[in-house]
């Protein structure tokens, strides 16, 4: 979902003629995004630690999945891996606020208080709510981001906030002016 907020041509491939979406094409790219995250090789052909599916998709993956020309991310752009601190959850959240506040797209881990366990793609900011995409149910849902570091907010069944894959920097090298 990502890749098709962030590349027009991308979602040009999975968008039929009438604006929905090919369904049976999109499901089918998802599976293959999935092995690609968990599997020897990245989307850009490089070599990575392999991760049993069972277990979800590692943070770092994510991170990964969204970096670089050809990743799901904006442009050139790197993405690293935030983690949630449970003491100071909302130095995280301002992290969030802010790259979505830019226009980016932010992949939140969510989950138990011993691991994450589901991953949704914040979308967009409306005052003190962080729009999101759920793969759960397909649907764009709001919280609140103080209810979302304190606990009361409940994602797909999950309450606490793990990771977020937020922009890190540019690969873009800056041009020099002489």
């Amino acid at each position: 979902m990502i890749q098709l907020i962030n590349n027009p041509a991308y979602r040009a491939t999975f968008v039929n003629d009438d604006g929905t979406v090919d369904r049976p094409s999109f499901v089918s790219e998802v599976m293959a995004m999935r092995r690609r995250t968990s599997g020897f090789v990245d989307h850009a052909g490089r070599l990575q630690w392999p991760w049993l599916p069972a277990l979800g998709t590692g943070p770092w993956a994510v991170a990964r999945a969204m970096s670089g020309s050809t990743g799901a991310g904006r442009g050139d752009t790197l993405y690293r891996v935030l983690a949630f601190d449970p003491i100071h959850p909302a130095e995280a959240l301002q992290c969030v606020e802010a790259a979505v506040g830019r226009g980016d797209v932010v992949p939140l881990f969510v989950g138990t208080r011993a691991m994450a366990r589901h991953i949704v793609a914040v979308t967009g900011l409306t005052g003190a709510c962080l729009e999101y995409y759920d793969p759960a149910d397909g649907e764009w849902h709001t919280v609140a981001g103080q209810d979302l570091v304190t606990g009361r907010a409940v994602i797909a069944g999950w309450r606490e906030p793990w990771f977020a894959v937020v922009p890190a920097a540019s690969r873009r090298k800056p041009s020099r002016s002489n």
